[in-house]
C-alpha cells in the first residue's frame, strides 16, 4: 500500500510540474511561428544563454529553500529523500518546488524571446542536464567532465548536495557556489 501511495504521489508531482505550463499557455497565447529558422550558432547561443539564465534565476530560489527551514520542510525536503541519487529525483518534489522550477524556466524563455526552434532545443538540453545531474553517475563523457574549467558541477557536486544539503546549490554551474562559499568543500553545521 505504501508503494502504491508513493507511486501516486510521483504521478501527482509530474502533473504538478506540467500545470504551471498549461496555465501560462491559457493566459498567454503562443507567438506565431517565424517564417525563417535561426542559424546553427544562433540556436547554440540561445540554448547556452538560456541554461545560464535559468541557473541564475533558480539559484536564489533553491538557496532559500535550503536556508529557510519552513520552505525546506514543507516544500523541498521531498526532493532530498533519496540517496544515492536516481534520475527520477528530477521530478520528485512538491507542487510548490516544481512550480518554482517551471516558473524559472518560463521567465528564462520569455526574457530571451528565443525562436521556437531554439526553445525546443533548450528544452531538450535542459531536460538532459537535469537528468544527468540527478543520475548519480560520473562518466567520462558527462558534461561536467567535457566542458573545461570546472564551470559545470554535474552529478558529482549535485550528489554531494543531496547527501548533505549544505553546499552546491547551483543546478548546473559552479560560480555562485564557489563565489559565496557554498562550493563542494564548504560545510556549515546546522544548515541544510
Amino acid at each position: 500500500a505504501k508503494a502504491v501511495y508513493k507511486e501516486n504521489l510521483n504521478r501527482a508531482a509530474s502533473t504538478a510540474y506540467l500545470l504551471p505550463i498549461l496555465l501560462f499557455d491559457a493566459f498567454y497565447p503562443r507567438r506565431n511561428l517565424p517564417l525563417s529558422a535561426p542559424g546553427f550558432f544562433e540556436v547554440c547561443a540561445g540554448v547556452a544563454v538560456g541554461i545560464w539564465l535559468y541557473d541564475l534565476i533558480f539559484f536564489p530560489i533553491h538557496l532559500a529553500m535550503h536556508k529557510i527551514p519552513f520552505l525546506y520542510k514543507n516544500f523541498h525536503a521531498r526532493h532530498h529523500e533519496n540517496t544515492p541519487l536516481v534520475s527520477a529525483d528530477v521530478i520528485r518534489h512538491s507542487f510548490v518546488d516544481g512550480s518554482l522550477q517551471v516558473i524559472a524556466n518560463i521567465l528564462t524563455l520569455n526574457i530571451l524571446g528565443l525562436h521556437p526552434l531554439s526553445r525546443m532545443m533548450y528544452n531538450f538540453v535542459i531536460t538532459y542536464m537535469l537528468t544527468e545531474t540527478h543520475s548519480g553517475y560520473n562518466m567520462p563523457w558527462m558534461l561536467h567532465n567535457i566542458v573545461p574549467g570546472n564551470i559545470l558541477g554535474g552529478s558529482v557536486r549535485h550528489e554531494m548536495h543531496h547527501r548533505t544539503g549544505r553546499n552546491n546549490y547551483h543546478q548546473f554551474f559552479t560560480y555562485f557556489d564557489d563565489m559565496f562559499g557554498y562550493g563542494s568543500g564548504f560545510r556549515r553545521t546546522g544548515q541544510r
